[in-house]
């Protein structure tokens, strides 16, 4: 019945996608729940989904073209020319992040330790990735698994900034 697409086609290995269709998901049942409570369903009905009305189905055209282009956008972040990193995992929560904390865990261990070290924003992720964990272990937290996603055009970029980088030092 979908021809090639099977359950492979989800991108489980890729954090951005999923938690983007994640809040889009969690986004969409909200609407839903709130114009089933609010009593709007039977107008929606009769009035937008079904209507054969050249101008609102214009409306609707329009929204939905709308919709697609900011998911568009969200799977644009993660291509050749990127480097994307998250401070978990798209299925875990990153910790550390509270009105007395001045740097979440990741915060901490990413930019104010390990960049301290090195130039390279992909080293510093290697450094910061066990920090992070010990520090959740000792306190007895689920690991978040901060992801990284490196795009091959933008990696001999970024090794020639941090070339750049250390030559000044």
């Amino acid at each position: 019945m979908l021809g090639k697409l099977s359950l492979a086609a989800i991108p489980i290995d890729q954090p951005i996608p999923l938690i983007a269709s994640g809040i889009v998901g969690v986004f969409i049942l909200g609407v839903l729940a709130w114009v089933i409570i609010a009593g709007y369903l039977p107008y929606l009905w009769q009035n937008w989904i079904t209507s054969v009305d050249h101008k609102r189905i214009g409306v609707m055209y329009v929204l939905l073209a709308g919709v697609m282009l900011l998911r568009g956008f969200v799977d644009a972040l993660r291509d050749e020319n990127t480097l994307v990193i998250t401070a978990s995992a798209p299925d875990k929560n990153s910790f550390g992040c509270s009105n007395e904390a001045e740097w979440t865990y990741f915060g901490k261990a990413y930019f104010d330790e390990a960049l301290r070290h090195t130039y390279s924003f992909v080293k510093a992720f290697e450094l910061a990735k066990p920090v992070i964990a010990d520090r959740e272990r000792k306190e007895d937290f689920t690991p978040s698994e901060p992801q990284m996603a490196l795009g091959r055009a933008i990696e001999p970029k970024l090794a020639q900034l941090e070339k750049q980088l250390n030559a000044k030092k």
